[in-house]
């Protein structure tokens, strides 16, 4: 079980605090009063310094103690409506009494699902996080994986933030304990590794330690060829159990680097690291785990053939198993066996008989142990479930008469308000056909003017073109006619000059009423000319994929619509513009006509220069594409050029 920070006192002195929690109470006692005397604590403060406390000693062992001050900083965060510090510590709380046999799984289980519910509607993550490892492990103690792996991964999907580092690397950690215990070593060494990256590089050395023991007991397995990475695991084990000065991880780090030199036949080093196990127990009188260092210590006679050292060895464990108040079954089950295999060893098959018919006395002891525990797990759960069923008659038997009381207001509550609806569905009947045919009326209203205007547009354009025809065929050509009776009869070359002016000029107006090659090579090619035009006589660089407007079926004065756009653009990019450039692209999709016009001149603000004389091009551009139902939009920015994008719908 790994406890994650208080997030009450500050980052750096919290931190700090909870650091020397782990490695040296001295030091955390001195900052504590130090930091007390300097600056003092608020009350929110102190809730979090006693919950950091009680990790202190539950680091160290004393849960008892743990436990006391978890409830203290409980209380002083509830007096407080301190919800995160109320939450972490009764999870916490849930924890030890399960550990200390206050009570039993299904009552874990009920707590840390109340714990979930209420960090579920706090929206408090990182508790969500500790009731979800909790229940977790909780699920793993009854024998039920698939529940088991559901709160992991719920646990590692809301633990994908950054922030949650710590509470992630813990559930990695437990989470590949499990699979290590179903067998599934490869899938709990990656377990293993990514919760280790997660904190490698943090002062977090209590989950630094777990994870890196973990990594080297998969690797030190009996099949491994990965032991040369074991060894170099467990002395960082080693390393870690110095800086954190648990007695414990010292016992755990010798005796496994003490396994690692069994199973690589080196026996002068696997006995001196049992006997640094042993020391360590002596120097902190730790008589519970002594038994199984001798039960390491015999197996590692045995492998060495050395069956009376072994049993010398074994003899002498039993004795400490003796001596204990409440010995542990499991502990009795693995040396009758071994007893059992010695003895087997040594010819004395009737002692190797006695002890195996004892080894199976005791499984089926640990057995029976097991199903009463379960029993009575089952039994507590349905006792309880029992008693939450009553519950939930007695509420249901109050909230029928209140529903009762409800039922009897609501009846003239709705009656009134179902008059209301009615009343209400009426107007908003009446309402909704009167937008309809406002709606249509304005619909109709807008086509018949789009086609109102499309017939003055083609009228005038049909009047333009016969406009520029006259122009062109009978005063241009008579005009012409007299320039050259003029020249033929009166020698005054400045006359002559003045004529062709006119001439030209006539010309010019002519194809300016209406673009004569229109008529000829349609609006594609015509936009085509006009820009290879504009290129020759300005030497602005010019280009067109103008190819789409093939797909479009125009009438002229359509064509010709399109055609004065372009050409009041292009008008635009050359006198005021400074352009070096102009491009336009044409696109038709199924339901729309696409321009888009562009030039890398100064730029220009629409909403200023509508209101100058220069504005006057703009303006005949915009209601040209609104009198034939288009949209336009100008986006232009100083010295950044102009975008012009012109949409039409395809029935054009």
């Amino acid at each position: 079980m790994n406890f994650s920070l208080t997030q009450n006192l500050s980052d750096s002195l919290s931190n700090e605090l909870n650091l020397l929690a782990q490695v040296d109470t001295s030091k955390f006692n001195i900052l504590k009063e130090k930091w007390t005397k300097e600056f003092g604590f608020t009350a929110y403060d102190h809730c979090a310094l006693v919950e950091l406390e009680g990790n202190k000693y539950h680091y160290h062992g004393d849960d008892y103690t743990a436990k006391k001050l978890y409830m203290e900083a409980n209380s002083c965060a509830h007096e407080n409506n301190n919800k995160e510090i109320e939450l972490s510590t009764r999870i916490k709380i849930i924890w030890l009494d399960l550990g200390i046999g206050v009570i039993k799984t299904p009552e874990a289980i009920i707590g840390a699902k109340r714990a979930l519910s209420d960090a579920s509607e706090a929206k408090d993550t990182n508790r969500m996080i500790m009731a979800l490892n909790a229940l977790a492990s909780f699920h793993i103690d009854q024998g039920k994986k698939d529940e088991a792996y559901e709160f992991f991964y719920e646990a590692l999907k809301i633990s994908q933030n950054p922030k949650y580092y710590l509470n992630r690397a813990t559930i990695l950690n437990n989470l590949g304990l499990h699979k290590t215990g179903l067998g599934l070593q490869d899938e709990a060494l990656k377990d293993f590794k990514e919760g280790l990256k997660l904190v490698e590089n943090k002062r977090e050395y209590r989950i630094q330690t777990r994870l890196i023991n973990n990594i080297a007991f998969l690797y030190n397995r009996e099949d491994s060829t990965m032991r040369d990475s074991a060894f170099y695991y467990f002395n960082k084990t080693l390393e870690l159990g110095k800086i954190i000065n648990e007695p414990q991880l010292y016992i755990v780090a010798y005796t496994n680097l003490a396994v690692y030199y069994n199973l690589t036949g080196d026996f002068n080093s696997c006995r001196q690291y049992y006997d640094s196990a042993l020391n360590v127990i002596d120097q902190f009188d730790m008589v519970g785990i002594r038994a199984r260092i001798y039960l390491g210590l015999a197996e590692f006679y045995r492998r060495q053939q050395k069956y009376y050292d072994a049993l010398n060895i074994m003899k002498t464990g039993w004795e400490h198993i003796e001596k204990e108040n409440y010995p542990k079954l499991e502990d009795m089950v693995s040396y009758e066996r071994l007893f059992s295999r010695l003895y087997e060893a040594t010819g004395k098959h009737n002692l190797a008989l006695e002890h195996y018919k004892n080894y199976n006395t005791y499984r089926d002891s640990l057995r029976e142990l097991d199903n009463q525990k379960f029993l009575a797990e089952l039994n507590l759960k349905y006792e309880d479930e029992k008693r939450l069923v009553e519950i939930e008659k007695q509420k249901s038997r109050a909230d029928l008469l209140e529903k009762e009381n409800e039922i009897i207001q609501t009846e003239s509550s709705l009656n009134m308000m179902r008059n209301t609806l009615i009343f209400t569905g009426i107007i908003l009947l009446i309402g909704l056909f009167f937008s309809i045919y406002v709606i249509r009326s304005t619909n109709a209203k807008k086509r018949m003017e789009q086609k109102y205007a499309s017939n003055l547009i083609s009228e005038i354009e049909d009047e333009r073109r016969r406009i520029s025809s006259d122009l062109h065929d009978h005063i241009g050509l008579n005009l012409i006619m007299v320039k050259n009776q003029l020249s033929e009869r009166i020698e005054n070359d400045k006359l002559v000059k003045e004529v062709s002016n006119i001439v030209e000029d006539v010309r010019k107006i002519s194809r300016n009423i209406y673009p004569s090659e229109l008529n000829k090579l349609g609006v594609k090619k015509s936009i085509e000319a006009m820009f290879d035009k504009i290129e020759n006589s300005t030497g602005i660089l010019t280009s067109y994929e103008i190819e789409d407007l093939d797909q479009v079926n125009f009438n002229k004065g359509e064509e010709l619509i399109l055609y004065r756009i372009v050409q009041e653009l292009s008008n635009n990019s050359i006198k005021h513009s400074k352009s070096k450039s102009i491009r336009i692209v044409a696109q038709v999709t199924p339901k729309k006509l696409n321009l888009e016009y562009r030039d890398n001149g100064i730029g220009f603000d629409k909403s200023k220069i509508l209101e100058t004389s220069n504005g006057m091009g703009l303006r005949n551009i915009i209601n040209r594409v609104e009198k034939i139902g288009g949209t336009i939009q100008f986006d232009s920015k100083k010295n950044q050029g102009v975008k012009v994008t012109i949409s039409f719908d395809r029935q054009l």
